[in-house]
Protein backbone atom coordinates (compact mmCIF):
# COMPACT_ATOMS: atom_id res chain seq x y z
CA UNK A 1 0.00 0.00 0.00
CA UNK A 2 3.43 2.17 0.42
CA UNK A 3 4.14 1.65 -2.61
CA UNK A 4 0.61 2.85 -4.19
CA UNK A 5 0.60 5.88 -2.26
CA UNK A 6 4.22 7.10 -3.71
CA UNK A 7 3.00 6.48 -6.93
CA UNK A 8 0.16 8.48 -6.56
CA UNK A 9 2.33 11.02 -4.90
CA UNK A 10 4.95 11.01 -8.26
CA UNK A 11 1.94 11.02 -10.43
CA UNK A 12 0.42 14.42 -8.64
CA UNK A 13 4.11 16.15 -8.83
CA UNK A 14 4.13 15.13 -12.89
CA UNK A 15 1.32 16.08 -13.63
CA UNK A 16 1.56 19.44 -11.45
CA UNK A 17 4.63 19.73 -13.71
CA UNK A 18 2.76 19.20 -17.10
CA UNK A 19 0.47 22.08 -15.94
CA UNK A 20 3.06 24.35 -16.01
CA UNK A 21 4.59 23.87 -19.38
CA UNK A 22 3.20 25.27 -22.71
CA UNK A 23 0.69 27.63 -21.02
CA UNK A 24 0.32 29.94 -24.33
CA UNK A 25 -2.06 28.26 -26.33
CA UNK A 26 -4.62 29.71 -28.76
CA UNK A 27 -8.10 27.76 -30.06
CA UNK A 28 -7.36 28.30 -33.73
CA UNK A 29 -10.62 29.09 -36.01
CA UNK A 30 -10.49 29.19 -40.23
CA UNK A 31 -13.82 29.76 -40.44
CA UNK A 32 -15.16 33.01 -39.76
CA UNK A 33 -18.81 32.74 -38.28
CA UNK A 34 -17.53 30.57 -35.67
CA UNK A 35 -14.75 32.69 -34.18
CA UNK A 36 -17.55 35.42 -34.28
CA UNK A 37 -20.10 33.22 -32.00
CA UNK A 38 -16.75 32.24 -30.15
CA UNK A 39 -16.02 35.73 -29.54
CA UNK A 40 -19.11 38.02 -30.24
CA UNK A 41 -18.70 42.14 -30.45
CA UNK A 42 -14.95 42.46 -31.39
CA UNK A 43 -13.93 45.72 -32.56
CA UNK A 44 -13.67 44.94 -36.48
CA UNK A 45 -11.51 47.23 -38.91
CA UNK A 46 -11.92 47.10 -42.94
CA UNK A 47 -10.14 49.56 -45.01
CA UNK A 48 -13.05 50.37 -47.47
CA UNK A 49 -12.09 53.95 -46.47
CA UNK A 50 -8.45 54.11 -48.24
CA UNK A 51 -8.39 56.64 -50.90
CA UNK A 52 -7.51 54.46 -53.25
CA UNK A 53 -8.85 53.40 -56.92
CA UNK A 54 -9.85 50.40 -57.57
CA UNK A 55 -7.10 48.37 -59.92
CA UNK A 56 -4.78 50.72 -58.01
CA UNK A 57 -2.59 50.79 -55.22
CA UNK A 58 -0.69 53.73 -53.34
CA UNK A 59 1.96 53.43 -51.30
CA UNK A 60 2.94 55.28 -47.82
CA UNK A 61 5.02 55.65 -44.42
CA UNK A 62 3.40 54.09 -41.52
CA UNK A 63 2.66 53.50 -38.60
CA UNK A 64 -1.15 53.41 -39.69
CA UNK A 65 -3.50 54.10 -36.82
CA UNK A 66 -6.55 56.12 -35.83
CA UNK A 67 -4.24 59.16 -35.78
CA UNK A 68 -2.60 58.74 -39.46
CA UNK A 69 -4.14 61.96 -41.73
CA UNK A 70 -2.02 61.19 -45.40
CA UNK A 71 -4.50 61.68 -47.69
CA UNK A 72 -5.38 58.10 -48.00
CA UNK A 73 -6.50 57.39 -44.63
CA UNK A 74 -7.93 60.18 -42.66
CA UNK A 75 -8.19 60.79 -38.47
CA UNK A 76 -11.20 58.27 -37.22
CA UNK A 77 -10.52 55.77 -40.34
CA UNK A 78 -8.78 52.85 -38.01
CA UNK A 79 -10.36 52.26 -35.00
CA UNK A 80 -8.30 53.21 -31.64
CA UNK A 81 -5.79 50.71 -30.23
CA UNK A 82 -4.86 48.91 -33.73
CA UNK A 83 -1.20 50.09 -35.04
CA UNK A 84 -0.40 48.28 -38.29
CA UNK A 85 3.46 48.80 -39.73
CA UNK A 86 5.91 47.09 -41.60
CA UNK A 87 9.02 46.18 -40.48
CA UNK A 88 10.48 48.69 -42.47
CA UNK A 89 7.74 51.29 -42.21
CA UNK A 90 6.68 51.21 -45.82
CA UNK A 91 3.21 50.28 -46.22
CA UNK A 92 0.57 50.21 -49.36
CA UNK A 93 -3.08 50.45 -49.78
CA UNK A 94 -4.26 48.50 -52.60
CA UNK A 95 -7.49 49.14 -54.20
CA UNK A 96 -10.66 46.68 -55.54
CA UNK A 97 -9.34 44.44 -58.49
CA UNK A 98 -5.45 45.02 -57.98
CA UNK A 99 -4.82 41.42 -57.65
CA UNK A 100 -8.45 39.77 -57.89
CA UNK A 101 -9.05 41.03 -54.54
CA UNK A 102 -12.41 42.06 -53.71
CA UNK A 103 -12.30 44.43 -50.63
CA UNK A 104 -9.64 47.21 -50.16
CA UNK A 105 -6.20 46.09 -48.44
CA UNK A 106 -3.25 47.29 -46.59
CA UNK A 107 -0.15 45.30 -47.29
CA UNK A 108 3.59 45.69 -46.35
CA UNK A 109 5.49 47.33 -49.61
CA UNK A 110 8.15 45.30 -49.72
CA UNK A 111 7.63 41.79 -48.51
CA UNK A 112 9.19 42.73 -44.89
CA UNK A 113 6.49 41.39 -42.33
CA UNK A 114 3.62 43.19 -41.38
CA UNK A 115 3.13 44.03 -37.62
CA UNK A 116 -0.73 44.39 -36.11
CA UNK A 117 0.31 45.95 -32.23
CA UNK A 118 -2.67 46.53 -29.90
CA UNK A 119 -3.14 48.89 -26.83
CA UNK A 120 -5.05 48.00 -25.08
CA UNK A 121 -3.52 44.17 -25.01
CA UNK A 122 -6.84 41.83 -26.26
CA UNK A 123 -7.12 37.87 -26.11
CA UNK A 124 -8.68 37.25 -29.02
CA UNK A 125 -7.91 38.11 -33.23
CA UNK A 126 -9.12 37.31 -36.36
CA UNK A 127 -7.53 38.10 -39.37
CA UNK A 128 -8.66 38.45 -43.22
CA UNK A 129 -5.02 37.67 -45.02
CA UNK A 130 -4.31 38.26 -48.02
CA UNK A 131 -1.06 37.14 -50.33
CA UNK A 132 -0.37 39.45 -53.36
CA UNK A 133 0.85 37.48 -56.59
CA UNK A 134 1.14 34.16 -55.21
CA UNK A 135 -0.50 31.52 -53.02
CA UNK A 136 1.73 31.26 -49.86
CA UNK A 137 2.03 29.99 -46.13
CA UNK A 138 2.28 32.90 -43.63
CA UNK A 139 4.10 32.27 -40.26
CA UNK A 140 1.66 34.08 -37.69
CA UNK A 141 4.07 35.38 -34.71
CA UNK A 142 2.67 36.22 -31.18
CA UNK A 143 3.84 38.53 -28.65
CA UNK A 144 2.14 39.69 -25.33
CA UNK A 145 2.07 43.30 -24.50
CA UNK A 146 5.57 42.93 -23.37
CA UNK A 147 6.69 42.05 -26.23
CA UNK A 148 7.80 38.49 -24.94
CA UNK A 149 7.21 35.71 -27.89
CA UNK A 150 4.32 33.76 -26.14
CA UNK A 151 3.15 31.21 -29.93
CA UNK A 152 4.68 30.98 -33.26
CA UNK A 153 1.73 29.30 -35.84
CA UNK A 154 1.35 28.97 -39.54
CA UNK A 155 -1.82 29.07 -41.79
CA UNK A 156 -1.26 28.03 -45.47
CA UNK A 157 -2.90 28.34 -48.65
CA UNK A 158 -3.52 32.21 -48.10
CA UNK A 159 -5.87 33.52 -50.73
CA UNK A 160 -4.71 35.97 -53.62
CA UNK A 161 -8.12 36.65 -55.13
CA UNK A 162 -11.70 37.59 -53.61
CA UNK A 163 -12.04 38.30 -49.87
CA UNK A 164 -8.79 36.74 -48.64
CA UNK A 165 -8.13 33.99 -46.05
CA UNK A 166 -9.61 33.82 -43.02
CA UNK A 167 -7.64 33.23 -39.39
CA UNK A 168 -8.76 33.57 -35.95
CA UNK A 169 -6.89 33.57 -32.71
CA UNK A 170 -8.21 33.24 -29.21
CA UNK A 171 -6.42 32.88 -26.13
CA UNK A 172 -7.82 29.91 -24.00
CA UNK A 173 -4.71 30.18 -21.06
CA UNK A 174 -4.75 33.97 -20.53
CA UNK A 175 -2.83 34.74 -22.94
CA UNK A 176 -2.82 38.46 -23.68
CA UNK A 177 -1.95 39.60 -26.90
CA UNK A 178 0.43 42.48 -27.37
CA UNK A 179 1.48 42.46 -31.19
CA UNK A 180 1.22 39.77 -34.10
CA UNK A 181 3.77 39.99 -36.91
CA UNK A 182 3.08 38.39 -40.43
CA UNK A 183 5.49 36.88 -42.70
CA UNK A 184 5.29 35.35 -45.68
CA UNK A 185 7.52 34.75 -48.58
CA UNK A 186 5.61 36.87 -50.77
CA UNK A 187 4.02 40.39 -50.25
CA UNK A 188 1.66 40.17 -46.75
CA UNK A 189 -1.76 41.67 -46.21
CA UNK A 190 -4.76 41.92 -44.40
CA UNK A 191 -8.36 42.63 -45.89
CA UNK A 192 -9.85 43.29 -42.54
CA UNK A 193 -9.30 42.48 -39.09
CA UNK A 194 -11.03 41.96 -35.93
CA UNK A 195 -9.61 42.54 -32.40
CA UNK A 196 -10.86 42.76 -28.78
CA UNK A 197 -11.47 40.46 -25.64
CA UNK A 198 -13.64 37.35 -25.80
CA UNK A 199 -14.88 37.57 -22.63
CA UNK A 200 -15.77 34.25 -21.43
CA UNK A 201 -16.84 32.44 -24.80
CA UNK A 202 -13.06 30.69 -24.39
CA UNK A 203 -12.82 28.72 -20.71
CA UNK A 204 -9.72 29.25 -19.08
CA UNK A 205 -7.97 26.54 -17.87
CA UNK A 206 -6.66 27.16 -13.89
CA UNK A 207 -3.35 29.07 -13.30
CA UNK A 208 -0.69 26.08 -12.82
CA UNK A 209 -0.29 26.94 -9.33
CA UNK A 210 -3.65 27.59 -8.14
CA UNK A 211 -4.18 23.67 -9.93
CA UNK A 212 -0.92 22.70 -8.28
CA UNK A 213 -2.41 23.49 -5.25
CA UNK A 214 -5.47 21.90 -5.27
CA UNK A 215 -3.35 18.69 -6.33
CA UNK A 216 -1.54 19.10 -3.19
CA UNK A 217 -4.50 19.24 -1.12
CA UNK A 218 -5.67 16.27 -2.54
CA UNK A 219 -2.27 14.14 -1.95
CA UNK A 220 -2.30 15.61 1.72
CA UNK A 221 -6.20 13.84 1.71
CA UNK A 222 -4.66 10.60 0.23
CA UNK A 223 -1.55 10.38 2.78
CA UNK A 224 -3.56 11.25 5.87
CA UNK A 225 -6.08 8.03 4.74
CA UNK A 226 -3.21 6.02 4.54
CA UNK A 227 -1.93 6.74 8.10
CA UNK A 228 -5.14 6.00 9.36
CA UNK A 229 -5.67 3.00 7.57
Amino acid sequence: MRSGMIRFAVAVVAFAGIAGENQAAFVVYTDQASFQAAAPGLTSQTFAMANVANGGGVGFTGPLDSSTNNGIFAPGDIAPGLTINAANSQLAALGIGFSGNTEKSVFSDNGVGLNLTFAPSINAIGLTLFSEFSIEQFTVTIFNEDEILIDTLTTPNVATTGVGTFYGLIGNAGERIGRVNLLSPAFEGVTGVQFGDAGGSVATPLPPTLLAGFLGMGLLAGVRRFRRA
